[in-house]
């Protein structure tokens, strides 16, 4: 959405996304300044459940999907519209668990609702990114998916021009004190 606003005019200065793709979409549209795409972050995909569960946490080699989900949905961004909801997708295909999941998606507007359905045990797992779901006391990661089920997690940032708060902003994001937070709150580089 925030891409084709852009291209449409809207004035934006900076461009954060995880898809690659818009990030590429801006670029070969002429839409950026002159530097290329910063990828100055990854995150990772997870498998939660409500923090309640009994569940201990699992290989996702092991994991049985429908055992997990019992009579509930899966939770996860759109994937027609949400990088995390795509990743998912392809984290469900590529460890066979689509027939286990076949009409109990519940497929989100954002990754941060799928998390509050699993929050308030609407949905019986969630696949989210590492770092929100960290950040909820009302979850547990039941597995980390890894990166061979799905594209890499990684966060871009495209300047739209080449304005001098534009160029300190793409600076400041790759400097020691942004890394230290992003670290802190899950990011990897």
């Amino acid at each position: 959405t925030l891409a084709r606003q852009i291209e449409l005019g809207a004035r934006a200065d900076i461009f954060i996304s995880t898809n690659r793709l818009w990030c590429n979409f801006l670029e070969d549209n002429g839409l950026s300044g002159s530097g290329q795409s910063l990828k100055f972050a990854e995150n990772q995909l997870v498998l939660i459940v409500p923090k309640d569960t009994g569940t201990s946490q699992i290989r996702t080699a092991d994991l049985d999907i429908s055992v997990v989900l019992k009579d509930k949905k899966l939770a996860l961004g759109d994937p027609e519209h949400v990088p995390a909801g795509m990743y998912g997708l392809q984290a469900l295909n590529s460890l066979g668990w689509m027939d286990s999941v076949n009409g109990r998606l519940l497929k989100t507007k954002d990754v941060r609702t799928a998390l509050m359905l699993v929050e308030l045990a609407e949905a019986g797992a969630g696949l989210v990114y590492a770092t929100d779901a960290l950040k909820s006391e009302k979850v547990r990661i039941l597995s980390y998916i890894p990166e061979t089920n799905h594209d890499p997690v990684s966060y871009f940032l495209v300047r739209l021009n080449d304005k001098k708060i534009s160029t300190d902003f793409e600076k400041f994001m790759r400097s020691a004190e942004v890394e230290s937070k992003l670290e802190a709150d899950g990011f990897k580089f």
